[in-house]
């Protein structure tokens, strides 16, 4: 039977390759969904879809950590399984967009290139 799970895991420092690890684990193990963070609560949601016997070795084996990062805590609660197709890193906070000032444009260089004298 399908099942989803959202789980919720604070790790100890900001670790990049720790999203990845998690990422490959599932691909490995055929299940589907997402994987967000919240960078300033060292914080790392998942909504992942798959059979339930799966899916506990799954929350199992990402509770132990990597070699680079140490979980903390792990919460992982049922999920609405709404079928995902794909498991994929997503970005769950943007860049601020920083506006520009009209005087702190950059200045564009145009060149002409010809032959004179012709």
């Amino acid at each position: 039977m399908r099942v989803a799970a959202d789980i919720r895991i604070s790790i100890d420092q900001p670790c990049k390759g720790f999203r990845f690890y998690i990422l490959n684990k599932g691909r490995e193990m055929n299940l589907c969904g997402s994987i967000s963070n919240e960078v300033s609560q060292h914080r790392i949601l998942i909504h992942a879809e798959g059979e339930e016997t799966t899916m506990q070795k799954y929350i199992e084996l990402i509770s132990k950590g990597s070699p680079y990062c140490k979980v903390l805590s792990i919460n992982a609660t049922p999920g609405e399984v709404i079928h995902c197709s794909r498991f994929d890193i997503i970005n769950q906070e943007p860049r601020p967009i920083r506006s520009i000032a009209p005087d702190e444009r950059p200045r564009r260089f145009a060149f002409k290139i010809g032959i004179f004298g012709l």
